[in-house]
């Protein structure tokens, strides 16, 4: 039988049924800081904390300008990365000084007031609200009223699947959406959950895959995140980045950006704007946050920023576990999608 709770229809037609009981207690006796529940919304079986259920159709309903710019990625697929090069292709593409607040604020991150944090801060009221929206009123929503005095164009950073998304995302907005190798994302995404303070992931990264494999990670199913983009990658409004190719060739895949963005870059403004943004500058110039107190002594945002690191951490038979399941679920993704285990 499911947790206590109701099941809740949204705006978006998506159903949110809390957790089996069973299900609850195996996630959560690894996340100690996380005691409110969480619930699947369906159809996708996306997984969230129970509260996103209660901003979920003010994000739904949220009225996108054809200027705007949505960053999509499942976690720790090169979000910061992304969010630094396209802002800074729009913004301020000589590195002059345009205004800047502080880097994991830039750009607004849509679902912040609920996801990732623990049941005494069920709605996160960031600093910066009060500086942009001086007498809002945060049970309005922080995130959309800080959109509403954003500069255009604006650039809004999510970890939701397009379904979960505003209504009109693809009709009015441009959308990137940067996918990474599973194996990769899996051993960045466990070191991130175990040294973050908001996490505290207790337990080994066999345990971690294994949540991820069984769907039960906060956004969830990686999978069908992919999918959705994935299916969508042809629409004129989204742009289908692989991780993988943005390491390897730079130059090329900041080229196709800047030309979807319709940003007109230079050739001296985009070397620049890759200089800025290449991990070694980005991690240099944001130890602080890197070493924040949002983490323990082992953590940091910025960690080795490169492909195929987890030969160095998976062990043979947590790779073959990892292969297996991704055979299974890429059949229908076609012959150029990258994730494919022959």
């Amino acid at each position: 039988m499911p947790s206590s709770g109701e099941t809740t229809t949204l705006a978006s037609g998506h159903v949110a049924v809390p957790l089996e009981e069973e299900d609850e207690k195996r996630i959560f006796r690894n996340f100690p800081t996380f005691t409110d529940g969480a619930s699947r919304l369906n159809p996708g079986r996306w997984l969230l904390l129970k509260g996103f259920k209660d901003v979920a159709d003010r994000i739904y309903n949220f009225k996108l300008r054809e200027s705007d710019v949505v960053i999509v990625t499942f976690p720790k697929s090169g979000t910061t990365w992304s969010q630094e090069v396209v802002w800074s292709m729009l913004h301020d593409p000589d590195l002059k000084g345009a205004p800047r607040s502080p880097l994991m604020d830039r750009p607004p991150y849509l679902e912040m007031e609920v996801d990732q944090w623990p049941t005494e801060v069920k709605f996160f009221v960031p600093p910066l609200f009060q500086a942009m929206c001086p007498g809002g009123d945060a049970s309005r929503g922080t995130v959309v009223q800080m959109l509403e005095v954003e500069k255009e164009p604006r650039v809004i950073k999510t970890h939701l699947p397009l379904s979960l998304l505003p209504r009109d995302t693809l009709d009015k907005a441009k959308v990137v959406y940067v996918a990474r190798n599973p194996k990769d994302l899996v051993t960045s995404f466990y070191e991130f959950s175990r040294t973050i303070k908001r996490l505290q992931f207790q337990g080994s990264l066999a345990e971690f895959a294994d949540h991820f494999m069984r769907d039960e990670l906060r956004y969830c199913p990686y999978w069908e995140h992919l999918r959705e983009a994935w299916q969508k990658r042809n629409h004129p409004n989204l742009h289908f980045i692989f991780f993988e190719d943005l390491k390897k060739d730079s130059v090329r895949e900041y080229r196709k950006l800047a030309g979807f963005l319709g940003s007109k870059l230079s050739e001296e403004q985009l070397a620049r704007v890759m200089e800025h943004t290449s991990f070694s500058s980005m991690k240099g110039r944001d130890e602080a946050l890197g070493k924040s107190d949002q983490m323990n002594s082992e953590g940091s945002f910025f960690r080795s920023g490169q492909t195929g690191s987890w030969k160095q951490k998976l062990s043979h038979d947590l790779e073959s576990k990892i292969d297996a399941w991704t055979k299974e679920n890429v059949a229908d993704f076609g012959s150029d999608f990258k994730y494919f285990i022959s």
